[in-house]
């Protein structure tokens, strides 16, 4: 696959959570914005209050929400959080996407980083499903995250 077709998948697979988060952005008062150079690590921004905040965003199969710990690749935890010091963001978000359910955890909150792992996992999932690498992560208690439904 070349450059190009992988951006081109990697956009197709994130726009369903980038469209439910822009909504959400939305629908809570708040400025959207996303970034202009496809290799920053995060996937969008909002102005609250005039100031910045960073968000993540996964949006997954909705069987997966059974679960009591999501997941967060500790790479894209560290690579938001120096991307918020280089641009003196107010913060970053995590949102979790289960059909129209959003969890959203603040990267900033000690539990975060409480629960490192490893993990077998797709090194890159618009590349390939079957192509699996061992990954550092951190696992996240789903009941530490604020919760809310979009209506259809």
């Amino acid at each position: 696959m070349d450059k190009q077709q992988l951006i081109q998948n990697i956009k197709n697979l994130d726009k369903p959570g980038r469209d439910k988060t822009k909504k959400l952005i939305d629908l809570l008062g708040y400025t959207w914005g996303e970034p202009d150079n496809e290799k920053l690590s995060y996937d969008c921004y909002f102005i609250y209050k005039g100031r910045q905040y960073l968000v993540e965003i996964k949006d997954r199969k909705p069987e997966y929400e059974k679960y009591d710990e999501f997941i967060l690749e500790q790479d894209k935890y560290e690579r938001i959080m120096k991307w918020k010091e280089r641009l003196g963001a107010a913060g970053c978000y995590y949102i979790n996407w289960f059909g129209n359910r959003c969890y959203i955890f603040n990267l900033e909150d000690d539990y975060i980083k409480n629960k490192p792992s490893k993990q077998w996992m797709n090194a890159v999932t618009a590349e390939s499903t079957t192509n699996k690498i061992q990954k550092d992560i951190y696992l996240i208690d789903k009941t530490k995250a604020k919760t809310i439904i979009l209506e259809k």
